[in-house]
């Protein structure tokens, strides 16, 4: 397990090919989303592929910052946001349907979970962000 937070790149890359055979399974199924007055239908291959993209970015930024010393705190909070976040937003759409209609009154749940995974997740980029800056002010400073 100290691996995993000794080299987190090896995590996300590990993350990629995982994003992309789930989705694979839910490849019937939409998500349906209403911005203003357009209605737009994306499929759940799509949304996994763009986010075992940003795992590929994540580990990818990861591996090249390996040589610079990181807050193994952040690092390790850094990863359990990620993972956190992504099973919350994962767990609550799966359902049965062939599509999930986002804005209608039985998601309401789903949909506050959705916003409560999408806050974590972003809060845990945030502090991968932080973590590399204090991290290259470091070795700046030497």
């Amino acid at each position: 397990m100290n691996s995993i937070f000794s080299k987190p790149y090896l995590f996300f890359w590990l993350l990629c090919p995982s994003a992309i055979l789930i989705s694979l399974f839910f490849d019937d199924q939409a998500l349906d989303l209403q911005f203003h007055d357009t209605y737009y239908v994306m499929a759940y291959t799509h949304i996994g592929l763009f986010v075992a993209l940003i795992f590929l970015m994540i580990g990818l930024i990861y591996w090249f910052a390996r040589n610079i010393r990181l807050n193994e705190i952040l690092v390790k909070l850094h990863l359990v946001l990620t993972l956190l976040s992504l099973l919350l937003i994962g767990l609550c759409h799966y359902t049965n349907s062939s599509y999930i209609d986002f804005y209608s009154a039985r998601m309401e749940p789903q949909r506050l979970i959705s916003i409560i995974g999408l806050l974590i997740f972003i809060s845990g980029q945030f502090l991968f962000l932080l973590n590399l800056m204090i991290g290259l002010r470091s070795v700046i400073k030497k």
